[in-house]
């Protein structure tokens, strides 16, 4: 068989975007054709495959904005004339930070503007929402980031004033 070394599969995470890097794969006789940079963006989906390359970096920009943790595998294809072996580098985990952005007011009045109310969520794996008056009734509650309050109860217009959100 082939005498071979392995690749190790390096990275950083940057607000939006991940570098990753992965040492080459040397010693095949046929060398290396291409690596196919493969990620997985969730526990439930599987890898897929951004690209191939003959380089041994990949800049990642093209994160998607509702989960936070990437893990990433790069695979060896070996060149022509020799087995056609393949290699796998180890498995990297790239988290990135969640932001949360909450708006601290807005009018359901019906004139077009500001109508609804729900915070504006990025890289966030679990999300869940609850909206009270000042007696502590909820009022609003959602496990789904892209609802948002229209400031009303069971229909009703909810009073103008203070509400709490958790």
């Amino acid at each position: 068989s082939n005498y071979v070394t392995t690749m190790l599969l390096t990275g950083k995470s940057e607000p939006f975007v991940h570098t990753i890097n992965w040492s080459r794969f040397v010693k095949w006789k046929g060398g290396v054709q291409q690596y196919d940079v493969y990620r997985k963006k969730d526990e439930v989906s599987g890898f897929e495959l951004l690209l191939s390359t003959t380089d041994t970096f990949y800049v990642d920009k093209n994160l998607d904005v509702t989960g936070g943790a990437f893990t990433y595998v790069i695979k060896a294809v070996e060149g022509p004339g020799s087995a056609g072996a393949l290699s796998y580098s180890n498995r990297l985990e790239l988290v990135q930070t969640p932001l949360v952005t909450i708006p601290n007011a807005f009018t359901p009045n019906d004139d077009g503007v500001n109508e609804t109310w729900k915070p504006v969520v990025i890289f966030v794996k679990d999300y869940s929402l609850a909206v009270f008056n000042r007696w502590g009734q909820r009022v609003f509650d959602s496990k789904n980031e892209t609802e948002s309050w229209d400031g009303k109860l069971k229909g009703k217009e909810c009073l103008q004033g203070t509400y709490i959100y958790e």
